[in-house]
């Protein structure tokens, strides 16, 4: 795997925050990571309420169906496996803005497309964009922000999933005066991505290096940051990726299938989207309190027993009166979904070192996204083969147990840092 270097500062005058500062406005930063926050989850959640549609206007088969909604966490987790070593040698704002003009050209471009296979690669190119926003974003609040990466966590966690709603409040919107018009709701989302262009490509031209990992300090000695093969041989690093997957794993079910098991069981296109609006609107507090949760308590066990269990019920819901209590079953799934949140917060508050972080975001979220990617793609599979929810839905229900068993030791008090060598006390 991959290294990332940086710098050992040599005086306090040289402190890399304070660099940062002196160059880029506080308020400006705020808003670069709102923008780039609301638009790294609309070129996912978008699909699922428009997939039948989607499917009709490019002659989709149900194999690409249930790839294309299985591609976002694919593609974060093979993308944002390289970019921590991206950022690193680019500098972390440059990097970010690149990634918004990925995010901009992929959602924009696959509205002109008429192809299922050039409507793949453009999502493939936007997702890329995504990913490594996903993983460098938390280094950007680290770095920029170090004596208030929980308050700042906040604001990053809760406009994630107000992003994420967006798409299925609007598709019944558009539908009403543009019936089937998938290319409408989906280009709104690039528009939206080009906003958070503009605001990056200025923050790039006001700080280039900040975030740089050679170029922060003068004359500095240089040191090697941890490999995500050594990150991985941590017992906390390792759950924490593996809740990170499971957890990601839930919510990407639930914005590929959960509209279409509402469909399946009778609900209408709008009532489907109305409840991945519900899903969406009750994960935004979560946004607020997890990362506040994660700092303050030194092992928040009894919270993730509680999302377990909220996981498992919905689920169970789910399997046994899909369309008796939607709402309840929504609830209780967007409740568990809490857990993401704490798991980006956890990242932040279980490492010291910037450069520590830098890798554990990436690793967390290389591996919890294949392991998103790779559940949410069996789902749609074995949904296929047996034409049901069942069995699918049963599996998820004991995904549950694992959920609980890494989450706990992920929380757990220490740091991955005291687990590396290099960087222990």
């Amino acid at each position: 795997m991959s290294n990332v270097t940086s710098t050992i500062e040599t005086e306090p005058t040289l402190n890399p925050s304070h660099r940062i500062r002196r160059h880029l406005p506080v308020w400006l930063a705020v808003v670069a990571v709102i923008v780039l926050a609301v638009n790294l989850r609309p070129g996912a959640t978008s699909i699922g309420p428009l997939l039948s549609e989607l499917r009709a206007g490019l002659h989709m088969g149900p194999g690409v169906a249930a790839l294309l909604s299985a591609m976002p966490p694919f593609c974060f987790a093979i993308i944002g496996a390289f970019a921590a070593r991206i950022g690193g040698r680019f500098g972390t704002t440059r990097t970010l803005a690149v990634a918004a003009l990925v995010i901009t050209g992929g959602l924009l471009g696959r509205v002109l497309v008429h192809g299922e296979m050039s409507f793949l690669a453009l999502s493939v190119l936007a997702l890329a964009g995504m990913a490594v926003g996903n993983v460098l974003a938390p280094v950007f609040v680290k770095r920029f922000f170090p004596g208030h990466v929980a308050g700042m966590m906040s604001v990053y966690t809760t406009v994630l999933p107000i992003g994420a709603l967006a798409p299925s409040l609007l598709v019944p919107v558009i539908f009403a005066s543009h019936p089937g018009n998938w290319q409408l709701n989906l280009g709104v989302w690039g528009a939206t991505a080009a906003v958070a262009l503009v605001v990056w490509v200025v923050v790039a031209a006001i700080a280039p290096h900040a975030g740089h990992m050679r170029d922060m300090t003068e004359g500095a000695v240089q040191r090697k940051g941890p490999t995500m093969w050594e990150i991985a041989r941590t017992r906390k690093g390792l759950a924490l990726g593996l809740f990170f997957g499971l957890q990601s794993m839930q919510a990407y079910v639930s914005f590929g299938w959960l509209p279409q098991i509402f469909r399946d069981a009778g609900l209408s296109v709008a009532q489907a989207s109305l409840l991945l609006s519900l899903f969406n609107v009750i994960a935004i507090p979560g946004g607020l309190v997890m990362p506040i949760v994660a700092q303050k308590l030194t092992r928040p066990t009894g919270m993730i027993v509680v999302l377990g269990i909220l996981l498992a019920g919905g689920y169970v819901g789910l399997l046994l009166a899909p369309a008796a209590l939607p709402w309840l079953w929504t609830i209780m799934l967007s409740l568990s979904g809490w857990a993401f949140p704490l798991a980006i917060a956890l990242v932040a508050e279980r490492s010291r070192d910037p450069l520590v972080t830098a890798q554990l975001s990436g690793f967390s979220q290389a591996l919890g996204y294949l392991i998103a990617g790779v559940g949410t793609w069996l789902v749609g599979t074995v949904h296929g083969i047996t034409n049901g929810w069942t069995v699918p839905l049963v599996a998820l229900i004991i995904s549950a147990v694992l959920f609980v068993t890494f989450g706990i030791i992920a929380s757990a008090r220490g740091d991955v840092d005291d687990e590396l060598p290099a960087f222990a006390r």
